[in-house]
């Protein structure tokens, strides 16, 4: 949820409310920045300016997890695409020699929820003084 001026309408309020200024991170898991000024996006990847989600990787394949009645949505590579039978993982991206998959839109809401932790934190620490 978005407020008038483009961040979350709680945490735009307190950010109004106490002083608190954005605050950009670099996302442990991918690298690339976030920032909660645009809590919706990965920032711009520091080699190529891209940001993430992004139409030329668009997050097309679904883990469908029907216990928890969730549904997440990854990026695969177009020659993951062009061999949907192959689940080898020969054709996946590769970090650190492994096959992976990645979520835009899962890296963005774990960004999102752990800058609403901390901002709760800070709050709760405020308040208990």
């Amino acid at each position: 949820m978005r407020g008038n001026d483009g961040r979350f309408g709680l945490l735009g309020h307190l950010r109004k409310a106490h002083g608190w200024q954005g605050r950009r991170t670099t996302d442990k898991r991918t690298g690339h920045p976030w920032s909660d000024v645009r809590p919706w996006a990965l920032c711009e990847a520091v080699n190529c300016g891209t940001i993430y989600p992004n139409p030329k990787y668009p997050e097309t394949s679904k883990l469908v997890c029907p216990r928890m009645g969730q549904t997440f949505t990854y990026y695969e590579t177009d020659a993951e695409r062009a061999h949907p039978d192959d689940k080898s993982g020969k054709h996946a991206f590769r970090w650190a020699s492994w096959p992976v998959h990645t979520s835009f839109s899962g890296v963005i809401r774990s960004n999102k929820t752990d800058y609403v932790v901390g901002i709760l934190n800070s709050a709760a620490q405020i308040r208990s003084r």
